[in-house]
């Protein structure tokens, strides 16, 4: 690589690894899950790590129209560079999900451990195409992004096409200024 100057200034390669190993069970009136995770990263010095997330989710309440959830990511994680130490970032949630026939209503608050506590909603369509089609259309709103930059942003719209266990979702995420972003 070269600067303007077309003096030669060296490379630069980031890694990021991340691999996980997680397991769930169902105990009475709710399921736990957790995973342990080893994270490693390089930028210009190696680091790396082990880290746990954890979650409980209700049983269907409400005559099977509500669940309740819980979750902690990066329990435990720090890594540790030749000078510098960086904690994961750890993050507390919690949610619930409301179904009214073919529609899902979905709220979630996010509690970084570091930086400003988010709340996030979603509205989602189901409709059956048949045996095993189905489609679903979205749109949510977070006040994570909101206000990042001018223009629209913290809205998402999104469809979904599924067959059996099969499914492809794209999203589209308005970015302000900055333009828009597909997502599959």
């Amino acid at each position: 690589q070269k600067d303007t100057s077309g003096n030669d200034t060296g490379t630069f390669t980031q890694n990021d690894l991340a691999v996980s190993l997680g397991y769930a069970k169902i105990l009475g009136p709710v399921s736990l899950g957790g995973s342990a995770k080893y994270v490693k990263t390089t930028i210009v010095d190696s680091a790396s790590t082990c880290a746990l997330d954890l979650g409980v989710q209700s049983k269907p309440l409400m005559n099977d129209r509500l669940r309740l959830a819980a979750t902690a990511y990066n329990l435990g994680g720090t890594l540790k560079y030749d000078k510098e130490e960086e904690d994961l970032p750890q993050e507390f949630r919690v949610g619930a999900a409301y179904k009214i026939s073919k529609v899902n209503l979905v709220l979630d608050g996010a509690f970084p451990k570091s930086g400003d506590t988010y709340f996030a909603g979603g509205i989602e369509y189901k409709q059956s195409l048949g045996d095993q089609w189905g489609l679903g259309a979205r749109t949510g709103y977070s006040t994570r992004s909101a206000g990042d930059v001018s223009g629209l942003t913290g809205v998402t719209f999104g469809l979904g096409i599924s067959r059996g266990s099969f499914g492809v979702d794209y999203a589209l995420v308005p970015q302000g200024d900055l333009g828009m972003t597909h997502w599959m």
